[in-house]
């Protein structure tokens, strides 16, 4: 470290820094109060770790260009954990990862304030109202020489903190780090917190509303909510009049068994025509999932104006019948003349024909779509739609 910095003069840059934050741009300011603040020559520049730890180079955030420009720096750390980098990039490319939520936060930090932005800063416009999931899609579709052009930053992420750094500052991951969804509630409720303080103390602003959207939004990866989807769906119990409940029949009343569902799932795979191999692909892939999740085995279905294929599997296939019309109508009509399952998911993009009427069973559609807001605006007659965006098969291939 340059030995004219003096390490109490950086921590009274990051008090006034912080100050600022507090007084001007309170919702940062107080997500920022979560992270302890680390000064270290460990960093190149500034790092965020997933024990809620900022490491900051002394040298570094003392040439920034005043303290409106360190408050920046501030904010942009704390956006990191807030905004879910430690759950959302999970088995993404770190260095793809880390560059998509610097140009989403940048973004937003951008809107409260133009000017405070370092001449460094990534910013791309084409970005603008995106989701982190749909940046990385993007980038990790570009080529290796368009990403080569770029002036990539050092990575400000890091799951452990810095190598090397010993004593108070040891890189060691407690217990929470090591919970990725219950780091997810314990930020989430952070921003909450911070969106409130901040509309308390008059200070809301347009980023800060778009931090806290972006909070609520996308955090949890589809599939995951088509685990818990599942997951209800085999919880749900129906009613049984065959047998007497044991405890009605001791206070003398004949009372129903309430009678829970086993794991038995159907899968179904539309391949017709208007589905893409990268689609079926992925979907293909997604089968292996929910077979764990059933216990060894789901039922198998594909199709596209009819039923091409209906057996028991406990490996998803490796070849696909298929690319004719669609139609749903001979599905839901197979299924009722056969034994009904007790749930049914339905990889698709809704494009066919669709029955009429609802099934007694629960029925699942993860619908593939380029963006959330486009499948949002795709109908189903009936059951739980999934958003199933196509930067999330970029993030897995």
């Amino acid at each position: 470290m340059n030995p004219t910095v003096s390490l109490h003069a950086v921590e009274q840059m990051f008090r006034a820094a912080r100050l600022l934050l507090l007084a001007r741009y309170p919702f940062y300011g107080s997500l920022l109060a979560h992270l302890k603040p680390i000064l270290t020559d460990r960093v190149p520049t500034a790092a965020v770790d997933a024990c809620d730890r900022v490491f900051l180079n002394p040298e570094f955030f003392a040439a920034l260009e005043g303290v409106e420009q360190r408050a920046f720096i501030l904010a942009h750390e704390a956006l990191h954990p807030a905004l879910g980098i430690f759950w959302r990039g999970r088995g993404h490319d770190p260095v793809l990862s880390n560059l998509a939520h610097d140009f989403v936060i940048n973004l937003i930090l951008r809107d409260d304030n133009p000017r405070w932005l370092p001449k460094t800063a990534l910013i791309d416009d084409r970005f603008a109202g995106k989701s982190y999931e749909e940046v990385y899609g993007e980038l990790v579709r570009k080529s290796h020489r368009t990403l080569a052009k770029l002036k990539l930053p050092m990575t400000d992420v890091m799951p452990s903190g810095p190598a090397g750094v010993t004593g108070d500052e040891s890189p060691s991951r407690s217990a929470e780090a090591e919970d990725p969804a219950g780091r997810m509630r314990v930020w989430q409720t952070r921003v909450v917190a911070a969106q409130l303080y901040a509309q308390a103390q008059g200070r809301a602003s347009r980023g800060a509303e778009r931090a806290a959207e972006m909070s609520r939004g996308s955090t949890v990866p589809w599939q995951e909510k088509l685990r818990l989807a599942l997951h209800e769906a085999f919880g749900r119990a129906r009613t049984d009049w065959s047998r007497p409940h044991r405890r009605g029949c001791a206070l003398g009343l004949y009372l129903p068994r309430e009678v829970f569902h086993g794991c038995d799932c159907a899968v179904y795979v539309d391949t017709s025509g208007s589905i893409s191999p990268e689609n079926l692909a992925s979907a293909v892939r997604e089968i292996d999932g929910i077979i764990r999740a059933c216990g060894g085995r789901v039922r198998w279905l594909q199709g596209d104006d009819g039923v091409l294929g209906d057996e028991w599997i406990q490996a998803a296939p490796e070849t696909l019948s298929g690319g004719g019309g669609t139609s749903f109508v001979p599905l839901f009509s197979h299924l009722s003349e056969s034994t009904p399952p007790h749930s049914l998911v339905i990889f698709t993009d809704t494009f066919g024909t669709m029955p009429a009427s609802a099934p007694e069973f629960p029925v699942i559609w993860a619908v593939y779509g380029e963006t959330e807001k486009e499948i949002a605006a795709l109908p189903v007659p009936f059951g739980e739609k999934i958003a199933v965006p196509a930067h999330a098969f970029a993030a897995r291939t």
